[in-house]
């Protein structure tokens, strides 16, 4: 699956110590990704572990993020 700012949150599969990479083109829009894969992850049993700092560089938005089980 590819990670790209084109992606939305709903298409990627939350997965348990993996790293999700996300970008956007305004920090608006890259903290409503964020916000919806935390709900995922929290409806998914999961707890956030690291990363969710919003970042910009270039033009772009991005941030990591990782979830595990608790």
């Amino acid at each position: 699956m590819s990670k790209n700012k084109n992606d939305t949150p709903a298409e990627r599969q939350i997965k348990a110590g993996e790293p999700i990479k996300v970008e956007a083109d305004s920090r608006v829009e890259i903290t409503a990704k964020l916000n919806e894969l935390r709900k995922q992850a929290q409806d998914a049993g999961l707890v956030q572990t690291a990363g969710g700092f919003i970042l910009h560089n270039e033009g772009v938005f991005f941030a990591n993020i990782t979830f595990n089980n608790p």
